[in-house]
């Protein structure tokens, strides 16, 4: 199957995120949600104006668009909506039950901050949040809930482990995946990390997630452009 490949272009700057409620009229009702946004200053992100013209909040599968706002140079804001129908895509339903996770019942939805070029159509690579070899997006889940544990899945080679507090609403989730000589893949979930983070901008990288910003591993059977592929 042929993937999406993209080649990473850090920047290299600081950039500053703020989840934010914005309040609507006194009068609303107590129990309504509020909309949220977030702010991005990426200190060198004129240097991306002659590809990147708007950036979109998008599910992962690109069905559905949640904001999009003008790139202006790196300093925009996305308004996001104060709820979201988490449950027809519930990405939390993925996780291990060996997982301790505190209310399975709560419903979570990754969203892709997506790099739009002149023509809105093309899609010119991404937005993350990197802290060393964390990177970080925008989750979305419908309750609080703590998701904390490992798991193991030998046949695959795969290690995950989670330490997560979430709060009902918008959060930042971080994810750091490190592939190991010996092929085996440990990939961390995070809601925070010990270092500050930095928005960098993310163009044609090769990778196997690229909603996450993973590289290739060598010899994906699924990488046709892959030199050490046997096939």
């Amino acid at each position: 199957m042929k993937r999406n490949y993209l080649k990473i272009a850090f920047v290299s700057l600081f950039a500053v995120a703020t989840l934010c409620s914005c309040g609507k009229d006194e009068d609303s009702k107590n129990d309504e949600e509020q909309d949220y946004s977030i702010s991005i200053d990426v200190e060198d992100g004129a240097s991306y104006s002659e590809t990147v013209y708007t950036v979109k909040a998008k599910t992962s599968d690109g069905s559905l668009t949640f904001a999009s706002v003008s790139y202006n140079g790196g300093k925009f804001t996305l308004n996001l909506p104060g709820s979201l129908n988490a449950q027809s895509s519930n990405d939390l339903g993925e996780i291990p039950e060996s997982v301790t996770v505190s209310n399975r019942n709560v419903n979570g939805l990754h969203v892709s901050l997506e790099a739009y070029g002149e023509s809105d159509s093309e899609i010119t690579g991404n937005l993350y949040l990197v802290s060393g070899d964390w990177r970080g997006g925008l989750m979305y889940v419908d309750g609080d809930v703590s998701i904390t544990g490992s798991y193991t899945d030998e046949a695959k080679k795969h290690t995950l482990k989670y330490n997560m507090n979430l709060r009902k609403g918008w959060n930042i989730v971080y994810v750091k995946t490190v592939l190991k000589d010996d092929g085996w893949i440990e990939e961390e979930w995070a809601s925070t990390v010990p270092n500050g983070a930095a928005w960098r901008v993310v163009v044609d990288e090769d990778c196997y997630d690229c909603e996450h910003g993973y590289p290739n591993p060598p010899n994906d059977p699924d990488d046709p452009n892959d030199p050490n592929d046997p096939n």
